[in-house]
């Protein structure tokens, strides 16, 4: 009798953990109209057209600054943030790279809260030919 109570305390405890395993706690939040999702310890932004998860790229912010804002103010910021610029495209998109001290959000809320930028994004990992581009982009 003893062992059959000692297995019904194991079984339970055992039952216990798959559960709490099984249930993965979420958290949500919206940046700039952008949600976002954590869920098994990993952030995923959310297609608003389709509803695609994709992992966020947590150190990795792409802006664009607003007419007439003068790029040495955005290299004052990130040298205050130690944020380092990637690189620059021909439209004026900046890819910068965060520091692993601090997280996305508050980041993305810092640059925000700047007002020198048009747009801001994290970026994420997509999937090849999951953009919009590629699919109106057609040949002749």
């Amino acid at each position: 009798m003893k062992t059959f109570v000692g297995l019904q305390q194991v079984f339970f405890i055992l039952i216990i953990t798959i559960a709490s395993l099984s249930y993965s706690q979420t958290s949500q939040l919206t940046l700039g109209g952008t949600n976002y999702v954590f869920k098994n310890n990993n952030w995923y932004v959310i297609d608003n057209s389709s509803g695609i998860e994709y992992l966020v790229n947590q150190k990795s912010m792409t802006v664009k600054l607003k007419n007439g804002v003068s790029t040495a103010v955005l290299v004052q910021l990130n040298l205050a943030n130690n944020v380092i610029k990637v690189n620059e495209n021909s439209l004026g998109y900046i890819n910068l790279k965060l520091p692993n001290t601090v997280s996305f959000e508050q980041m993305y809320n810092l640059y925000n809260q700047a007002g020198l930028f048009d747009y801001i994004y994290i970026n994420s990992y997509g999937e090849i030919g999951s953009g919009t581009i590629l699919k109106t982009d057609r040949l002749p």
